[in-house]
């Protein structure tokens, strides 16, 4: 068995470049004084830690250079290591284990010693060995200081970002502070110069009803019927910049009573019937009595306001229809209109604060797009769902749906 593994070490060494320039003789003397070893698949050829005393060199499979879990390196046939061990008396670094079966020629620090003896070229061979790894060392030693370069560059960079990144967000933080400073201030502002105007217009609506009752004028109640109606728009306005800033102040109080909700919207229906004959426009009411826990004055203002932007937006002469039914536990109120529609692109802002369509008021009514909004939130409020369906050119359907 000995002979069989002498003549397998003397085949592999004649086509190792290490060995090309030594003679048979030597060859056949390197394989006496060398062993050969077999690994099977995860068997350990030594720890890290083990005294290092032999020189390896891998016929055949595959081995792996590592510490506990962590792989350094894989070595195959033709790969040698532990060269210094036969130099020196130092512990491996590491550990090599097979990761499938593995021949290894293995010559250990007192046989090498004697093959020195056979001759330089023995000697010479050992030596462009360890001027190859010391070369290879150097290379990654090299590559190992461009790395580290790069890190400490690379943590330079971040730690410049870091810093731009604070100081950006201090800004932002400071930016925030002035905004919610001018958001309030902005908020004061409008809540008096709002409560302020609402005084005067109701006085002045009460001085042109006054007017009205007393003017026998054709001329002069259609003068005075004109003001009063400029008024009552800007009320109507001056009304909607204070209901948006309760909403969004957090103020809103939700009165939650036994309600008769087809009630509330035939008084609704009633009160915009003035403002529909101006345009010769139909209220058409469809109600089914319905009762149920809400809030009276926040139903009323939803429906005064999708009943309001659809007289605004229809053609003269034409038919608005509020609707009111109940399905199972499912309340729904509608109303329609047969205006110019709404476009895809106005429909996704639709109930945005300030939102307005392309669409014009059909009578040059006064829009600050604050309806919708005051719609979609009171409706929230009371736990329902609005939303628009609508094909431009053929009208709009506005849908509230609450759960009783």
């Amino acid at each position: 068995m000995q002979n069989d593994d002498n003549s397998k070490i003397v085949d592999f060494l004649r086509g190792y470049y290490l060995f090309e320039a030594i003679t048979e003789d030597q060859r056949e003397q390197i394989a006496a004084h060398s062993s050969l070893i077999s690994l099977n698949v995860g068997e350990t050829l030594f720890y890290q830690g083990s005294l290092g005393e032999s020189f390896y060199i891998i016929i055949e499979g595959t081995v792996k250079v590592h510490i506990g879990p962590h792989v350094f390196s894989t070595m195959h046939a033709g790969d040698s290591f532990g060269e210094l061990s036969l130099l020196d008396n130092q512990t491996r670094s590491a550990s090599v284990t097979a990761i499938e079966k593995t021949s290894l020629i293995e010559i250990v620090k007192e046989e090498f010693n004697r093959l020195l003896g056979i001759g330089t070229d023995f000697a010479q061979a050992m030596l462009r060995l360890m001027v190859k790894r010391n070369r290879t060392m150097n290379h990654l030693e090299n590559q190992l200081a461009e790395s580290h370069q790069k890190i400490l560059h690379q943590n330079d960079e971040i730690e410049q970002r870091n810093e731009e990144l604070k100081q950006q967000q201090e800004t932002l933080k400071k930016l925030n502070q002035e905004l919610l400073s001018l958001n309030a201030e902005k908020n004061n502002i409008i809540d008096l110069v709002a409560h302020d105007l609402r005084n005067p217009l109701t006085s002045s609506l009460c001085m042109t009803e006054m007017l009205l009752s007393q003017t026998e004028s054709n001329d002069q109640s259609e003068a005075i019927e004109l003001i009063h109606n400029s008024l009552t728009r800007m009320k109507n306005i001056v009304n909607q910049v204070l209901n948006v800033e309760v909403i969004e102040s957090g103020k809103l109080n939700v009165n939650i009573i036994e309600t008769r909700v087809d009630k509330v919207l035939h008084q609704v229906s009633l009160s915009l019937q003035p403002i529909a004959q101006q345009k010769e426009i139909v209220i058409l009411n469809l109600f089914e009595s319905v009762s149920m826990l809400t809030d009276a004055n926040l139903i009323a203002q939803i429906a005064e306001n999708l009943l309001s932007n659809a007289i605004k937006y229809s053609p003269f002469g034409s038919i608005v229809s509020i609707s009111l039914h109940k399905s199972g536990d499912l309340i729904k109120m509608e109303v329609s209109d047969n205006g110019p529609g709404i476009a895809q692109e106005d429909a996704k802002k639709l109930f945005s604060r300030y939102s307005r369509t392309k669409n014009d008021p059909t009578a040059g009514e006064s829009s600050v797009g604050l309806g919708l909004s005051i719609v979609h939130r009171y409706v929230t409020a009371l736990g329902g769902e609005v939303w628009c369906e609508s094909t431009p050119g053929k009208g709009s359907h506005f849908i509230v749906l609450f759960k009783d």
